[in-house]
C-alpha cells in the first residue's frame, strides 16, 4: 500500500474486485485482521434472514457483507467494498451496509465502506460518520482507525456489551423514513406501551416507548405539542393513569416513569422528526405526533 499508484482508479477497468485485493485486502491486515485467528475476516458471509424487519414495513437485504471482521471470536464490525466511482458517504450504499450492520445474523456497532479512494466509518447508532479517511492523503497514517477498529487498540470496544438502539435513527440509516423525494412517510403506532411522559416547556410534551422488531429492542421518543396534551389524556388507556400524569406533569421534575408495559398505553400517527440529538452513548431522532389514536 505504501507505493500505491491511485491514478489507476481512473483506469475503467479498475473495479470493485480490485478495490478488495490492492486496497482492503492490506488494509485489514495492518489493522490485524487475517483470515485465520481470533481477529479473522469473513468474505461474504451468507445470511439465513434474507430480510430486516422494522417499523411496519420488511427490508429486503439483496446482497451479502463483502466482510465480516471479528475480534476474539466475536461479531465487531462489517466492511462492503465499491468501485472507485460509487457513492459511500451516503444513500443507497450506505443504507445498504446499515442494514447488514443490524442484521440478526451479524448485529455489530461498526459498519464501513472503501471504494479505494475513501474510506468511511459509522456507528449504527450515531450520526453523522464517526470517520472519513481519504485514502490518498493519509494511507501511511491509520492511528485513528486503528485506535476504533484495530485488533491492537487498548481500549476497544466490547461487541458484547449492548445498547438500546434509537428507532428513529435507525429508520433514517435505512431510507424507511421519507420517501425518495425526502416526503416524510407516516408512521402508525396502533398501541405503545408508555415508559416516561415529561413535560420539556409550556409548549412542548414528550413520551418514550421501547419497541421490539426483527427480535430487537428500540427505545422511540415521541414529541408533541401542547395543543394535543387534553387529546392524549382523554386517549391514555387506562383512564386512572390521566389524573396521575397531570399531577406529575404539573410538578418538578415534570415527568412520569412507567415500569410495567401494561400500564399506560396509548396509540399514536407521527412523522419523523426534523433533529438529531445527542446524550452520552448515542443519537437520536424523535417522532413527531401529528394525532392520537
Amino acid at each position: 500500500m505504501k507505493y500505491f499508484n491511485f491514478e489507476i482508479l481512473n483506469d475503467p477497468l479498475f473495479k470493485e474486485d480490485s478495490v478488495r485485493e490492492e486496497i482492503i485486502t492490506p488494509l485489514l491486515n495492518s489493522l490485524g485482521y487475517s483470515i485465520q485467528g481470533e481477529n479473522s475476516i469473513i468474505r461474504s458471509k451468507p445470511l439465513v434472514h434474507p430480510f430486516v424487519y422494522i417499523g411496519t414495513k420488511k427490508h429486503k437485504v439483496n446482497i451479502i457483507p463483502d466482510y465480516l471482521l471479528q475480534y476474539k471470536t466475536k461479531n465487531y464490525w462489517i466492511l462492503d467494498a465499491k468501485a472507485p466511482n460509487e457513492n459511500i458517504v451516503n444513500g443507497k450504499n450506505v443504507e445498504q451496509a446499515f442494514s447488514y450492520a443490524i442484521h440478526k445474523d451479524i448485529r455489530v456497532k461498526y459498519y464501513a465502506l472503501c471504494n479505494g479512494r475513501e474510506f468511511v466509518l459509522f456507528h449504527v447508532s450515531k450520526w453523522p460518520p464517526v470517520l472519513y479517511i481519504n485514502l490518498k492523503s493519509t494511507l501511511e497514517d491509520l492511528f485513528k482507525l486503528e485506535e476504533i477498529i484495530g485488533v491492537k487498540n487498548r481500549f476497544p470496544t466490547d461487541p458484547s456489551k449492548k445498547l438500546i438502539p434509537d428507532f428513529g435513527l435507525y429508520m433514517l440509516k435505512l431510507g424507511l423514513a421519507m420517501d425518495q423525494n425526502g416526503k416524510k412517510y407516516l408512521q402508525i403506532f396502533m398501541t405503545i406501551s408508555i415508559i416516561m411522559v415529561g413535560k420539556m416547556n409550556d409548549n412542548t410534551y414528550t413520551l418514550s416507548t421501547q419497541l421490539m422488531f426483527d427480535d430487537e429492542w428500540y427505545l422511540a421518543t415521541f414529541d408533541f405539542d401542547k395543543s394535543l396534551y387534553n387529546d392524549f389524556l382523554k386517549k391514555i388507556e387506562p383512564k386512572t393513569r390521566k389524573e396521575e400524569i397531570e399531577v406529575n406533569l404539573l410538578n418538578s421534575p415534570f415527568r412520569i416513569k412507567f415500569n410495567n408495559p401494561s400500564e399506560c398505553l396509548i396509540g399514536c400517527a407521527a412523522r419523523i422528526g426534523d433533529s438529531i440529538f445527542t446524550n452520552e452513548n448515542e443519537n437520536y431522532c424523535p417522532f413527531y405526533i401529528e394525532n392520537f389514536l
